[in-house]
């Protein structure tokens, strides 16, 4: 009980920076809360993390340098959900998919960023990038349209990254061959 009262706090306070941040960017100081704010992204609770992630977003773009820390900690919270059984994030899959509104966030964060340089965070990268396409080649798990949107959104977003990225050409060529076969599609909304 008492957990669930502190997870509910942080989650709403990093909401309520995020407002403040939006309302008046020049009430919050550049590296003030920086290195707790990104520490945020470690937290166990998935709507801290989602609401940090959107937090930490919006303050990167602004102050890059100071946020620049939370890089391998979205790299590492996107592996485990992209590389996580349907068992381990049961309470936050949405239709068969792990966690879409969290991985939208945290690709759309590592946007805002060039390509990792640490070879071993580059590779986990890249292996969860691997992980979105390879999914999105998977037979649907449900005939739901939910489904289809919520793994679509993962796609186009890690799509996103891979064209950011500019730097794999295996992925560019993979991301691109996704997309023609979303051109082809009979379904208009995909088109």
């Amino acid at each position: 009980m008492f957990r669930d009262t502190i997870d509910f706090v942080k989650q709403s306070a990093a909401l309520c920076l995020l407002k403040l941040f939006r309302t008046a960017p020049d009430i919050i100081q550049p590296g003030e809360y920086a290195s707790r704010i990104v520490h945020l992204l470690n937290d166990s609770h998935m709507g801290v993390v989602t609401s940090a992630a959107s937090l930490i977003e919006s303050l990167s773009k602004k102050w890059p340098d100071e946020y620049k820390g939370c890089v391998p900690l979205a790299i590492s919270r996107l592996s485990r959900i992209v590389t996580a059984t349907y068992t381990d994030l049961q309470d936050y899959t949405y239709y068969f998919v792990p966690a879409p509104w969290l991985c939208v966030k945290l690709l759309r964060l590592l946007q805002n960023y060039p390509p990792p340089e640490d070879p071993s965070n580059k590779a986990r990268l890249l292996e969860c990038l691997e992980g979105v396409l390879n999914k999105a080649q998977d037979a649907p798990k449900s005939k739901k349209v939910q489904h289809s949107n919520a793994k679509n959104a993962v796609l186009f977003e890690a799509i996103a990254l891979i064209i950011h990225m500019d730097s794999e050409a295996n992925l560019l060529v993979r991301a691109c061959n996704q997309l023609g076969t979303f051109l082809a599609h009979r379904e208009t909304n995909l088109r």
